[in-house]
């Protein structure tokens, strides 16, 4: 029987939300420094939603995560896992479904472009900004029945607003693997694994129903 490896899937989720959406730590009011109890938190609450998708039941079981266990595990856990130039990942939960955080990108270590476009002049930031820069933006993220949705409002980088586009192609680029070379797409459907049904945020939390 093959193993499922709970914290690669719920990496992915974070990291999506994370990278196309942030705010700068400095200042936030309510922020709470994460700490490695906080991590180990978010470890055990990420095996009990893996097992809770191997256990056939028609009731619905629900797994309440805090913001700051989200941003331990973040901090340590997954910087090996985040992709080359990004780092500091940071997500608050804003309640009703809407959510900011921050990442710093190293714009230097932007992914170079493939195929025939020349996606890399195209990304404007490019053209006047460089080394590592805070890129921020909110958003909500709505989920039903197993799917779900971002959708950005706003966004910038080092401080200045920019189209949400760039976002989305910023995403696109960093997120690129061998076997999903076009990279993360902000605007499909995500398909929620381990038989999650809706992911709830709340202001300063969220709660994952399977």
């Amino acid at each position: 029987m093959s193993r499922i490896c709970p914290s690669e899937v719920c990496l992915q989720l974070v990291v999506s939300v994370s990278l196309s959406a942030s705010v700068l730590v400095t200042g936030m009011t309510g922020y709470e420094v994460p700490t490695r109890e906080d991590a180990d938190r978010m470890t055990r609450k990420i095996e009990k939603i893996a097992l809770n998708a191997r256990v056939p039941d028609s009731d619905s079981r629900l797994t309440q995560i805090q913001e700051k266990e989200v941003n331990a595990y973040l901090e340590f856990y997954s910087s090996e896992k985040l992709p080359r130039g990004i780092s500091d990942p940071v997500i608050r939960m804003l309640g009703g479904g809407r959510f900011s955080g921050q990442a710093v990108v190293d714009l230097d270590e932007t992914p170079k472009p493939t195929g025939s476009n020349n996606e890399r002049e195209s990304f404007n930031p490019m053209n006047y900004l460089s080394g590592q820069v805070p890129v921020s933006a909110t958003g909500i993220f709505r989920s039903k029945d197993g799917a779900a949705q971002l959708e950005l409002e706003s966004a910038e980088i080092a401080g200045l607003p920019v189209p949400i586009v760039i976002i989305e192609q910023l995403v696109g680029l960093y997120s690129r693997t061998p076997e999903n070379p076009e990279g993360f797409n902000l605007n499909d459907p995500i398909s929620m694994p381990l038989r999650i049904v809706e992911i709830r945020i709340g202001e300063g939390e969220v709660v994952v129903v399977q």
